[in-house]
């Protein structure tokens, strides 16, 4: 995998997780539970720090390498929006946490691929870690909607 590869490749990730902690903030405003309203920013700090991370190693790899193409941009960019949007619309708890789950399938899968990528060491630390945090993220989110339903 070359330099422009690689840059590419993070920069993908790096939107999935700016449009996956948007959606956090957005769910955490219209979730009234505190408990789960306080493991939704744990989630959303983790993307936070996913973020800062990405953008560590682009700065580091990218020196003059292309950039994404506007298209690709414009797939991730539009994902996000959208997983924001639905969150903005919809009403209830359950429902939101349904769209989390959803959109961290798609940033688990992501982050699956990540860490066949062939990078530095560091590098695939960090993207492992951010793993480790989606599985976690996903495993919170998934149990918590199997007991909400067996309640109702």
């Amino acid at each position: 995998m070359d330099a422009r590869d690689i840059v590419n490749r993070l920069k993908a990730l790096l939107l999935l997780d700016t449009g996956t902690h948007s959606i956090y903030k957005q769910a955490m405003q219209r979730i009234v539970e505190d408990d789960i309203r306080e493991q939704l920013n744990e989630f959303c700090e983790d993307h936070g720090q996913h973020v800062t991370d990405l953008e560590e190693f682009i700065s580091e790899v990218e020196g003059s390498v292309i950039m994404m193409s506007a298209g690709q941009v414009s797939t991730f960019v539009g994902c996000a929006n959208d997983r924001v949007s639905e969150v903005q619309t919809i009403e209830g708890t359950d429902r939101i946490l349904e769209t989390l789950r959803k959109n961290e399938l798609v940033t688990n899968k992501y982050y699956e691929e990540a860490i066949e990528w062939e990078l530095k060491p560091e590098m695939m630390n960090i993207l492992e870690q951010n793993l480790e945090d989606e599985q976690a993220h996903l495993q919170y989110i998934e149990g918590l909607l199997t007991i909400r339903r067996k309640a109702a």
